[in-house]
Order: C-alpha cells, then sequence, then structure tokens
C-alpha cells in the first residue's frame, strides 16, 4: 500500500500479466480448497440448535462520498453478498462510534502498552487510511429508526428478494468497551466499568 501512495506500482503488479495470472490460478484453486474445508467444518459446528455464527465486518467509504454510497463502498453492499441462508436469520449489532472518536482511538491502540507483543488488540492504521476508508459509513442511513423503540429494521434488497433484518445499535461513543483490551483478566475489570458496559 505504501508503494502505492508513492506513486510505485506494487511488487506484485510489476509482474508481466502472463505470471500473475497464473500465480492466481494456483491460488484461487489453493484458496477453494481451504474454504470448502472451512465451510463444510463450519455448518458442521453450527448445524445444532441453539448456535450462532458472529460474522464481523466494518464497511466505509471516504469522508467526502456522498450517501447512499455506491458498490463496492459500504454496508448495503457488503451485506447483499452474504449468503441467502444468512440473511434469512441474520440480526445485526451496530457499534456506533463517531469517525472523529473511532480515529483518537485508533491512534491510542496502536501503542503497545511496555512488555507487549500481542498486535491482535495493539494496532492502528494510518490516518490516511482512517479517513479514506473509514471516514463515513451507510449504516444509519440504512435503517428504520423507530422515535422510543430500542431497535431498528434493515431493509435490504438482495438474491432477489427483500430481506428484513433486524438490528441493534449499540452507542459506543463513550468508550464502554477498551476497558477489556487493556486487561485481559475478567477479575481484575473495574466494577463500575462493567455495570457501564
Amino acid at each position: 500500500m505504501a508503494e502505492l501512495r508513492a506513486g510505485a506500482r506494487m511488487k506484485l503488479g510489476r509482474l508481466p500479466s502472463d505470471v500473475r495470472k497464473l500465480l492466481a490460478s494456483h491460488v484461487a484453486v489453493s484458496a477453494e480448497s481451504k474454504m470448502q474445508k472451512l465451510s463444510k467444518s463450519c455448518r458442521r459446528d453450527i448445524s445444532g440448535k441453539n448456535k450462532t455464527a458472529i460474522i464481523e465486518f466494518s464497511r466505509g467509504a471516504d469522508a467526502s462520498l456522498p450517501l447512499p454510497l455506491d458498490p463496492p463502498f459500504g454496508y448495503r453492499f457488503a451485506l447483499s453478498r452474504l449468503n441467502p441462508d444468512i440473511l434469512k436469520k441474520a440480526s445485526i449489532l451496530y457499534i456506533n462510534v463517531s469517525p472523529e472518536e473511532s480515529r483518537r482511538r485508533n491512534a491510542e491502540r496502536a501503542v503497545l502498552p511496555p512488555g507487549c507483543t500481542d498486535t491482535t488488540l495493539f494496532h492502528g492504521v494510518p490516518t490516511e487510511v482512517m479517513l479514506r476508508d473509514y471516514g463515513r459509513d451507510d449504516f444509519m442511513a440504512m435503517c428504520d429508526l423507530v422515535p422510543g423503540k430500542l431497535g431498528s429494521t434493515v431493509q435490504l434488497q438482495a438474491h432477489g428478494r427483500l430481506n428484513s433484518i433486524p438490528a441493534g445499535i449499540f452507542n459506543n461513543d463513550d468508550d464502554l468497551t477498551s476497558f477489556i483490551r487493556k486487561n485481559s483478566d475478567s477479575n481484575e475489570w473495574p466494577q463500575k466499568d462493567c455495570d457501564n458496559l
């Protein structure tokens, strides 16, 4: 990515077109095989009653783009790509954080505490990426918000049908969750923070 921003072609992009196509065909076979195995494993793991699969993703766009966002940007497009069977049973929990607060947390999260080597919980992306890829999203514009009602519904046209997906919105602008990342031992979490969450 840094190469592209500097005006250079990515390393794979420097390879001749026929070599890139050959590499892509080999990777595609391996990736398809792995996806088939994973898909079978997931179906087997969640085939019983009372099972929940959580699919997490973040979809945004440049802060300057107008709503509605055009594909491939935004949640409307991303959700429409999910399998119809998933959409039939889906519910959404949207974690609402303003872009400004998200950028502040990104910068804070990018600093590893002394002695920490776990970049799973402590990671960040450049501010330019935050502005370009996460400057805004279309989730709230997709919702049928009813004053006084806790939840919402997302009406999504996908796979030849209208999907009505129940949605809950968790307002995390006050940062109710970062204390969990800062200490993995739940016995040491401050009771006040747990109560707020």
